[in-house]
């Protein structure tokens, strides 16, 4: 069970993922652990997987293969290509491996790529069916990616596409926290994140100062939205009236020891 979220504006692309892994225990017992979920390939791209752990690990060992392909001389077309010529055939090969057994499923992967080219900042997912596509300004994938999305599209009016650099991280940074705060299980805090810029790759971990300079903006903002909505909020010059707190009656064993004491 994961979430990842991309978010892109002009200077750059932004990726970020919670941090719970899940695994299984003889008799199909789940345990959470914590869990990198961003990896690198080269000096610009980074991604976010989802799917079953030991294909993960097949297809980041063939993508690590390709990485010089992937440099920020190429154009995202071009980067985008050799992603999918080595992960489409790996989704095949491990789909057909599949072994039905009572209480299984085939397993699957996908992930979201993000990276700098000459081009500029881009955003590819390539679905666990194999499908695959750019995204613009901002794509969530993952169990949790329903309330991903959603949380993104409820800033879209802040036009994400147009947004800083520091904008772009406060945004995904919301969606990974807010997914985290509705999913009932599966996924978990803290977030994740990974910059790509025409400099390279930056990642902001849990304990760094700049995590928490972000999460310090992330209250900011927070704090804004409620003072922002308190002064829009029409004034009705009605004073609250006060409702009086009525006395609980006292239970059957109260009465009862009431009247025993009498």
């Amino acid at each position: 069970m994961t979430v990842v979220v991309a978010v892109r504006c002009p200077d750059g692309v932004v990726l970020a993922t919670d941090s719970q892994g899940t695994s299984q225990l003889p008799g199909n017992i789940p345990v959470k652990l914590p869990a990198k979920k961003i990896e690198r390939l080269g000096k610009h791209v980074a991604y976010g997987g989802t799917g079953g752990q030991g294909a993960g690990q097949r297809v980041h060992a063939a993508l690590e293969a390709q990485a010089s392909k992937m440099s920020a001389t190429k154009s995202a077309a071009e980067i985008a290509n050799v992603i999918r010529q080595t992960v489409n055939p790996l989704q095949k090969q491990i789909r057909q491996e599949w072994v039905e057994l009572p209480n299984t499923q085939p397993e699957s992967w996908g992930a979201i790529f993000c990276g700098w080219s000459k081009d500029g900042p881009w955003i590819f997912e390539i679905d666990p069916g194999g499908p695959s596509q750019f995204h613009d300004p901002f794509a969530a994938t993952g169990s949790g990616h329903p309330l991903a999305h959603t949380a993104l599209i409820s800033v879209a009016h802040f036009k994400v596409g147009q947004q800083s650099l520091e904008g772009a991280k406060a945004i995904a940074y919301r969606a990974i926290e807010n997914t985290c705060s509705s999913a009932a299980y599966g996924v978990g805090m803290p977030v994740q994140m990974a910059i790509m810029t025409k400099d390279g790759i930056e990642e902001i971990n849990h304990g760094d100062a700049k995590h928490t300079e972000l999460s310090d903006l992330i209250d900011l903002w927070k704090a804004q939205e409620v003072e922002t909505l308190g002064a829009l909020a029409p004034d009705t010059g009605q004073e609250v009236e006060e409702v009086p707190v009525e006395e609980p009656e006292p239970s059957i064993d109260e009465a009862e020891i009431g009247g025993s004491t009498s």
